[in-house]
């Protein structure tokens, strides 16, 4: 159980190094840039999280359960994923931004149901 612990703390401490340092390394959002660009910069960011998500769980997870004896465990696996998601994703605020941004853009929205 103490390892357990010991390996999602941990895990939770690298991912909240990493997701504000790779946030800053995109701009926050420009609103006199162009949709297209300010789409562009999304699936920028959004393909270089899930490269970084893939490296930290593929290489530092995998080795940090095996130095620990944790490999092949289903419930320490889908924590992992659920706590990288919500950690990588939820701290990403310029990618968020400009995601609500163009949601708010959309062409398609004929009904403004909540007024900002």
């Amino acid at each position: 159980m103490l390892k357990i612990l010991f390996a999602t703390v941990l895990y939770i401490i690298v991912l909240f190094i990493v997701s504000p340092v790779l946030d800053h390394a995109f701009s926050p959002l420009d609103k006199e840039e162009s949709n297209l660009e300010i789409m562009l910069e999304i699936i920028g960011q959004i393909i270089t999280l899930t490269i970084v998500w893939y490296i930290i769980s593929e290489y530092f997870i995998v080795k940090l359960n095996n130095y620990l004896g944790l490999n092949g465990n289903k419930i320490i696996d889908k924590a992992r994923n659920v706590i990288t998601a919500v950690i990588m994703v939820g701290l990403q605020t310029h990618l968020v931004s400009k995601l609500e941004y163009l949601t708010h853009k959309h062409p398609f929205r004929f009904l403004n149901i909540y007024e900002d």
